[in-house]
């Protein structure tokens, strides 16, 4: 068995599940690969299963970003764990707030542009990497 990669939507391993032969159901015999935390799945093989890893292996990158819901904004990250921990940060952020316009939250999400703009979006100065890296008693109002 191949080293299975983690899983694209959520980062948790993945494992593979085999469907017992002797019951009865359209699905017996049948095998797939299942994230462990997400259930993000590959289709159902029946045969030819030294495929399976490869279905689970071989995909396209996904790349990652913050969505942040109010100003409803996208932020580049670099994967998984940088999108949650800017996401975090974002949240802590608005939560601190003394006064917001707007109700702000923030989760990972699946990039939904090209990975040309993501590459340009990780490259330019981002005002949301700013105000989490700010300490709030350094901010100043202009």
């Amino acid at each position: 068995m191949t080293d299975l990669l983690p899983c694209p939507f959520c980062g948790s391993p993945a494992q593979r599940c085999d469907v017992p032969a002797d019951i009865e159901d359209e699905n017996a015999g049948a095998s797939y690969i299942e994230c462990s935390r997400c259930s993000a799945c590959t289709a159902l093989h029946f045969d030819r299963k030294e495929n399976l890893e490869r279905s689970w292996n071989d995909r396209a990158a996904i790349i990652w970003c913050a969505h942040v819901r109010g100003p409803d904004d996208v932020v580049a990250c670099a994967d998984y764990d940088a999108a949650v921990k800017l996401c975090d940060e974002i949240n802590a952020v608005a939560k601190t707030a003394a006064v917001l316009d707007v109700m702000c939250v923030a989760y990972p999400a699946v990039w939904p542009w090209s990975a040309q703009d993501h590459a340009a979006d990780l490259a330019r100065d981002n005002g949301y990497r700013k105000a989490v890296i700010t300490p709030t008693s350094e901010k100043t109002d202009d």
